[in-house]
């Protein structure tokens, strides 16, 4: 698997799709420390596709000491994303960009009527 690291200087954030095999939760937390990141992005997939599982997030929530934002890319991976309590959440829309998740409103919105 090949790694990416995108910085997005707009939002000083780094989102990362290198998946848990190729870097690790504490290197992932080491490396956004060591960029000046003010939010890291965690793409969720695992098993599903790339990204880092539920527990490589819990992992690197634990580590680290910025705020956290998880990209989803489906429904199904919403339950594991409010586990890992992020500061954001990213619904990654096909043929879109993404689209800011509000949890305070996410029960009674548009997605909740595709789940």
């Amino acid at each position: 698997m090949v790694g990416l690291s995108i910085d997005l200087g707009f939002l000083r954030a780094i989102l990362s799709l290198e998946g848990g095999d190729v870097l690790d939760a504490a290197a992932l937390a080491h490396r956004a420390d060591q960029a000046g990141a003010d939010l890291l992005v965690v793409p969720l997939g695992g098993e599903d596709g790339p990204g880092y599982t539920v527990e490589e997030a819990l992992r690197v929530r634990s580590i680290l000491r910025k705020p956290l934002c998880v990209a989803l890319r489906g429904l199904r991976l919403l339950d594991g994303a409010l586990k890992v309590k992020p500061e954001e959440v990213l619904f990654l829309s096909e043929g879109g960009g993404p689209v800011k998740l509000e949890l305070a409103t996410a029960a009674a919105g548009p997605l909740s009527e595709a789940a």
